[in-house]
């Protein structure tokens, strides 16, 4: 697995690109899970984004082998957006079109806004508006005792002990092939950087940036998200100013109770339960950036 050295942050990634061979710089999408998940999020995606883009696929800070740098790195939006430049920077890449879910996509608002000459496009996959909701929300399926005693996910996290202590007391080991995998890619996660990762998420706030964006941007919905809410997306394409909206019919509830559990690998089989999703995206970009290649 390819590491890169970007700021204080050894940053693991992948990267395709299936293309025609003499294509000697294809343009470049960057892909950003989000909280739990890991570079195979979007896996399903890559044989046909990796068809005519480089496609590079990053692990969050303390994810997946990615390291959570110095005790005081910023992990607000705004540090979030500079580790992505200081990313491209590190790989000599001077812009990409960005694809983020989750967290991971609420980073890229900024970035387009305090960096427009990095990024050419936003595709954002099940992106919160804010995150404060998802916090409390992420408790109410603890035990009365428990949801009185940590009114917060960062909290709850806080008090159990770490992350991995939260999670394996709130989920339990499992047994399927979800749960375990999961859990290994928990395992290539840093603990504490984890649990600094979720206190500062109760600060995210996408808002204030969303009127400033001036590259055009996707906001791919899913009705059933666990995450955010159909009216917090409508606002979203409503404040962005060259945005559109694309509905996906999808129960994430189905896939992990209700709760975090199971989105981000519902994630990973996303494409497959919905095949034409990368399509809509692949499209969004060729009509916004027509080429010979179909690309950017």
């Amino acid at each position: 697995m390819p590491t890169v050295t970007a700021g204080d942050l050894e940053c693991h990634y992948e990267e395709d690109y299936f293309g025609d061979p003499w294509v000697s710089d294809p343009p470049v999408i960057l892909v950003q899970h989000g909280f739990q998940g890991s570079v195979a999020t979007f896996q399903k995606w890559i044989p046909a984004l990796a068809s005519r883009y480089r496609v590079i696929r990053r692990a969050l800070f303390a994810h997946d082998g990615t390291g959570s740098g110095r005790p005081d790195h910023d992990l607000s939006l705004d540090g979030l957006a500079d580790d992505l430049v200081a990313f491209l920077d590190a790989l000599g890449i001077g812009s990409a079109h960005f694809l983020g879910t989750h967290t991971g996509g609420m980073s890229g608002i900024p970035l387009a806004v305090r960096h427009p000459d990095r990024v050419r496009s936003l595709g954002l996959l099940d992106c919160p508006l804010r995150t404060s909701a998802l916090q409390t929300r992420l408790v109410q399926n603890l035990p009365d005792d428990l949801r009185a005693k940590y009114p917060t996910w960062s909290d709850a996290i806080r008090g159990f002990g770490g992350y991995f202590a939260w999670y394996d007391a709130t989920r339990g080991a499992g047994t399927g092939p979800i749960e375990k995998w999961q859990r290994e890619g928990l395992s290539r996660c840093d603990d504490a950087g984890l649990e600094r990762y979720v206190a500062a998420m109760r600060n995210f706030d996408t808002e204030g940036y969303l009127a400033e964006v001036g590259v055009p941007t996707l906001i791919i919905a899913l009705t059933g998200s666990t995450v955010t809410t159909l009216e917090d997306q409508l606002r979203m394409r409503q404040s962005i100013p060259d945005s559109e909206i694309s509905f996906v019919e999808d129960d994430a509830r189905a896939h992990g109770n209700g709760s975090q559990r199971g989105v981000e690998a519902r994630m990973v089989q996303m494409a497959p339960s919905e095949p034409d999703l990368p399509k809509r995206y692949l499209s969004f970009l060729e009509a916004r950036f027509p080429s010979p290649e179909g690309a950017a």
